[in-house]
């Protein structure tokens, strides 16, 4: 496996894992079970992996009392993931969500983000040039993306986790 996942072939796995391998191609969908069988062997070790996808993530600071009007304005735009889905269990003003370049570029001025180094973000965009719908294993992965970039607590990693657990019993694929 090597160490950096295409978008699509996340998207693809995370499909397997929510019980769609029928929608996946043949290979698409040989491949999503090997790293499916790879992921509930070795764990969040496998996950931790799929935390880093080609050329997604930017990390950003903004006021915290301008994250509401970012989650306002932005709603349309944003596919909420990681600590901030409610598949994860938590409260928490990390706003993590996917995101078209061309709506990053319209809306990032009028939110005043500034790049800022991932322990000091608040704010976590995963550009993608299709919004994903966000399912289990993209919370999980963005969970421990999150906590490993310790923006979050350890509540982030257990709740990844959780969700692992769920994702490989093998009723639920």
């Amino acid at each position: 496996m090597s160490d950096v996942i295409s978008q699509e072939s996340f998207d693809a796995l995370a499909l397997y894992f929510n019980g769609g391998g029928h929608l996946l191609t043949p290979d698409a969908r040989r491949i999503a079970a090997e790293r499916a069988r790879i992921l509930c062997t070795c764990g969040l070790d496998a996950l931790r992996q799929y935390t880093h996808r080609t050329g997604m993530t930017a990390h950003y600071y903004v006021a915290p009392y301008d994250t509401s009007d970012l989650l306002r304005t932005g709603a349309d735009a944003l596919a909420l993931t990681g600590a901030r889905h409610e598949l994860s269990g938590m409260k928490t003003p990390l706003i993590d969500a996917y995101i078209l370049p061309r709506d990053l570029t319209k809306f990032a001025p009028n939110w005043g983000l500034e790049p800022a180094p991932p322990a000091r973000a608040n704010v976590i965009l995963r550009k993608v040039f299709t919004l994903p719908r966000v399912l289990r294993l993209h919370v999980a992965a963005d969970l421990l993306h999150a906590c490993d970039i310790g923006v979050v607590d350890e509540r982030a990693q257990e709740g990844a986790e959780r969700i692992m657990k769920e994702l490989c019993r093998p009723s639920e694929r």
